[in-house]
């Protein structure tokens, strides 16, 4: 399943939900976020959804309430015992990481490939 939101592209991959960001919230209304966030969670937790993957080559830079976003995805993702991995984050994106103390959170690896590798392992 490939599936287009507004705020992600989202994929499937075996055990693995991929989220894409298309860019920052700007311009997005608060409504459509939260159901597109509903929606997710939803597809989390389905049973045979355990990993999460972030690639994040689309963004430069994400804001605050898309940091939140995927948070809550993470939680979600850590309670089922699953792993949250990102990939493909630009210079300025991991400079936003670390400034958020996230970068040590979940593993960043520099592909997609290389995620869905770690993941698999």
């Amino acid at each position: 399943m490939n599936a287009e939101f507004e705020a992600f592209k989202v994929q499937r991959e075996p055990k693995t939900l991929i989220v894409i960001p298309q860019g920052d919230s700007h311009g997005l209304r608060y409504d459509s976020l939260f159901a597109e966030h509903a929606s997710l969670q939803s597809i989390l937790r389905e049973p045979d959804i355990v990993n999460l993957l972030v690639d994040l080559e689309s963004v430069e830079f994400l804001g605050s309430i898309m940091l939140g976003v995927i948070i809550k995805l993470s939680r979600t993702v850590s309670e089922k015992g699953g792993t949250i991995v990102l990939c493909s984050a630009s210079e300025q994106m991991q400079r936003v990481l670390e400034s958020q103390n996230l970068s040590g959170i979940w593993p960043h690896f520099s592909t997609r490939e290389q995620a869905l590798e770690s993941l698999a392992g």
